[in-house]
């Protein structure tokens, strides 16, 4: 694979961690614009979170009936579209429907990437550009909120969704200059109805189900640190709006670490034997991070360990 071509897949693959982390720090600044909490704001992730799921279910189907590069320029021009109206929103309700508008959109790209390094790749060489996109989607949210709460200091909340307008405009400009449709002609069509009875079928995998259930549980957690902790971070314990990323980003370091930790496990025992033990691990942190949120210490350390650990 060129190198071109995988730094498109990569900023393909960064819409979502971009989109998710990038606005945080600016909670409490879109609160005040809007004259709401902060807790209400939350529902512009949530309506993210919301049009994410749903996206990825459709994009699938799409992207073997229609072929690879149809479903990506639309769902890469829809994302460049809302993140512009998330800009120009006048209200909160006005910002919900737009997150979750470019959540739809934003899919695309973290659906057909993985899509089109299948088409490309044998799967020696497909694992060794997965990991390369997994670095993109580990990276971002480190980055993405020291960028986000840089640009609120320098040029309000509305840049912030600006430069996502850009990110993804330039992106949908490589992909339609440079990636090729890579669905092989006279490979099977399948209706779109095809894909959503194979998820019908999923459903039924007991197997399927358990691995997707302790990955969902865990995801969930990770989920609800990403909607708190902004207000945790920045309205409880006043750490500044451009130091709120540094917090963050150490949990995505961490995430990063414990990954790639689990890479080398995986020589000497089966993922099963790990995902027991890990599923132990998770809730036993979240107990003790409950435990210590319900006796509010008035220093953030308290918090940081087992928050580390049970959002991974």
């Amino acid at each position: 694979m060129t190198l071109p071509l995988l730094l498109i897949l990569g900023a393909l693959t960064a819409f979502g961690p971009l989109a998710i982390d990038f606005y945080l720090p600016s909670f409490p600044a879109l609160a005040t614009a809007f004259g709401t909490e902060v807790e209400r704001v939350q529902l512009s992730l949530a309506a993210y979170f919301i049009g994410m799921t749903i996206g990825q279910l459709a994009y699938g189907p799409l992207a073997d009936r229609f072929g690879r590069r149809l479903p990506l320029l639309f769902g890469v021009a829809l994302f460049s579209l809302a993140s512009l109206a998330c800009a120009l929103a006048g209200s909160l309700e006005q910002l919900v429907v737009a997150r979750f508008a470019q959540a739809l959109g934003g899919c695309a790209g973290m659906v057909v990437a993985r899509t089109v390094v299948r088409d490309l790749c044998d799967p020696p060489t497909t694992a060794k550009v997965f990991s390369r996109l997994m670095l993109v989607m580990g990276l971002a949210p480190i980055l993405a909120p020291l960028a986000g709460g840089l640009l609120l200091q320098a040029s309000g909340w509305q840049s912030i969704f600006v430069c996502l307008t850009l990110f993804g405009m330039l992106t949908g400009l490589a992909v339609a200059l440079r990636l090729p449709e890579t669905l092989a002609s006279g490979t099977p069509r399948p209706s779109v109805g095809d894909g959503f009875r194979h998820y019908a079928r999923l459903l039924r995998d007991r197997e399927f189900l358990a691995f997707s259930l302790a990955g969902g549980v865990a995801m969930a957690g990770m989920f609800a640190y990403i909607a708190g902790s902004p207000f945790i971070f920045i309205q409880l314990y006043g750490v500044p709006e451009e130091h709120y990323g540094w917090l963050f980003g150490s949990n995505a370091a961490g995430f990063i670490l414990v990954s790639q930790l689990n890479a080398h496990a995986l020589r000497w025992r089966g993922p099963g034997f790990w995902l027991r033990r890990a599923v132990w691990l998770h809730a036993a942190s979240a107990l003790v991070l409950l435990l210590v949120a319900l006796t509010r210490p008035a220093a953030l350390w308290p918090l940081l360990p087992p928050d580390r650990k049970s959002t991974r």
